[in-house]
């Protein structure tokens, strides 16, 4: 399955977990606005020093002290530099601030593949499953 995430601190936590696997992120979108690495590690850095204060709701939530900061500094890295950190901030907006509903509710959106097997079979249920999709929204 590939990701798209929706939250720069839960994302990373759910990393170090190893809720999901790194090769399946496609990107993840942030509230952050941090226009090099330098910056940005910081960031990650006031998360893994702060993380309370991210969450009033769910504190816990963005705790990604729960491995060593190199580690962290590492995936965040990685993220940064293979181009999985997109930060709308950095852009121009009216308010400076960008929000999306549909983003929300979910640490994680799976991302629905394009069904490439010609099975007469999974055509079929793949039809069915993008109709029951459609008729339950």
């Amino acid at each position: 399955m590939i990701y798209i995430g929706t939250s720069l601190g839960k994302c990373l936590r759910s990393l170090l977990l190893g809720e999901v696997d790194e090769k399946d992120v496609l990107v993840i979108i942030t509230r952050t606005k941090a226009p090099d690495l330098r910056k940005f590690h910081g960031v990650v850095k006031k998360y893994y020093d702060d993380a309370e204060k991210y969450s009033s709701v769910s504190p816990g939530a963005y705790d990604i002290n729960v491995k060593p900061l190199e580690e962290v500094i590492d995936l965040s890295t990685r993220l940064y530099i293979d181009g999985k950190i997109h930060q709308p901030r950095l852009f121009v907006f009216g308010n400076d601030y960008f929000f999306h509903p549909e983003l929300a509710q979910d640490i994680w959106i799976e991302l629905s593949p394009k069904n490439r097997n010609t099975t007469p079979a999974v055509k079929q249920a793949y039809e069915h499953y993008k109709m029951l999709d459609l008729l339950t929204k």
